[in-house]
């Protein structure tokens, strides 16, 4: 029981810095020089946002949270994060609000959480069909 207790910290803590670091990243009153294509920023968006949203998505299924509302609630969570921050950079001189950027950290967050989910269901089916192939091979002996 420890070991879980232990595991739901580890994620929540991992979350909250994670959060930090987005905090302070976006505190920067100019932000830091990204490669200069088109659409760089939102990608960095999508990855930051798609990594909170696996972040909480873990930190709640290791509390046992109910399962058929985990990705909606990691997705709302990292979602309401992702539009507080561009609260708080409108108000950082020489920062600004992109509704573009909010969408960024959603769609992020969206794909991170779909990846996660089509994993889960990869390896539930995988251990069916392993727990499928021992009790054929039990019964054919």
């Amino acid at each position: 029981m420890k070991l879980i207790k232990a595991k739901i910290s580890i994620y929540w803590l991992l979350s909250l810095l994670y959060m930090g670091l987005i905090f302070c990243f976006s505190a920067y009153p100019h932000p830091i020089e990204l490669p200069s294509f088109s659409y760089f920023d939102k990608l960095v968006h999508i990855f930051e946002y798609g990594i909170l949203a696996s972040l909480v998505y873990l930190a709640l299924r290791d509390m046992k949270a109910a399962k058929h509302h985990l990705f909606w609630l990691a997705f709302a969570i990292a979602f309401l994060y992702g539009v507080s921050d561009e609260i708080h950079q409108y108000f950082i001189p020489g920062r600004e609000a992109d509704i573009l950027d909010v969408a960024a950290d959603g769609i992020g967050a969206l794909c991170f959480l779909l990846a996660l989910q089509l994993k889960s269901r990869c390896q539930n089916n995988q251990s069916k069909d392993k727990n499928s192939v021992e009790r054929r091979t039990f019964f054919t002996l």
